[in-house]
């Protein structure tokens, strides 16, 4: 009986931290959960009965997580498609620019130095949408009820995932770029981005968006570590 309740409780804690945006689903699931507890309570608990009301509330928990992963998936589409499609193509506009003086009737206008460093700054945040979406739609289909905690650790909503692989794109480009270390992109290295190259910070944020624990990771291990005296 005490597995039970050890599972019962698991169960209530996986809905009520999976879906703590979703007040609605969680009220039910918790509901459903507690047709299995009301079973154990009393002077004589029914553990069978118990055990398969769990397992139809388990049941219950996998096919509400699928729904929040189409859920989910959808709004960061389209997101991704809001900022990221612009900002591909504002960054084109711009290299165009870029690349030499433009005549526009009849004044030529010269494109200021700064300019490819905007283009940079456009495509990483595009790079990076698009990966952190290509990552989450190569995850497996399969969902099963043991997925549910490790299915998306953080908990996100999709406009701050958008924001904090920016964030971190930028941070690796600067780390990139200062020289820290070097990562190859066929016969391109990725600090060449600031050079004649600055498609690579497509790669950059790409690159940021779909690895982005092994960036994070990466980033970490350059922290100073503290050493004893």
């Amino acid at each position: 009986m005490q597995r039970l309740v050890d599972d019962i409780s698991d169960a209530a804690g996986r809905v009520d931290v999976f879906f703590q945006r979703e007040k609605a689903t969680r009220k039910f699931l918790i509901e459903r959960i507690g047709f299995a507890a009301a079973q154990i309570v009393g002077p004589e608990p029914k553990v069978e009965i118990g055990r398969g009301n769990l397992e139809l509330a388990k049941r219950d928990i996998v096919n509400a997580a699928y729904a929040s992963r189409r859920k989910y998936m959808w709004q960061f589409t389209r997101l991704v498609a809001r900022l990221s499609l612009p900002l591909l193509i504002l960054g084109a506009l711009c290299l165009t620019v870029a690349s030499g003086p433009v005549t526009i009737c009849g004044t030529t206008f010269t494109s200021p130095s700064w300019l490819p460093l905007v283009v940079i700054a456009l495509w990483i945040p595009a790079g990076g949408g698009i990966g952190a979406l290509t990552e989450f739609l190569l995850r497996p289909d399969a969902l099963q009820y043991s997925d549910i905690m490790s299915f998306d650790p953080g908990r996100w909503d999709p406009k701050a995932r958008f924001v904090i692989v920016m964030i971190v794109g930028y941070v690796t480009a600067f780390v990139l770029w200062s020289g820290v270390f070097s990562i190859g992109f066929g016969d391109h290295k990725l600090e060449d981005f600031t050079r004649d190259k600055p498609w690579l910070a497509i790669v950059i944020g790409f690159m940021t968006g779909f690895a982005f624990s092994s960036v994070r990771d990466r980033l970490i291990s350059l922290r100073p570590k503290q050493t004893s005296t």
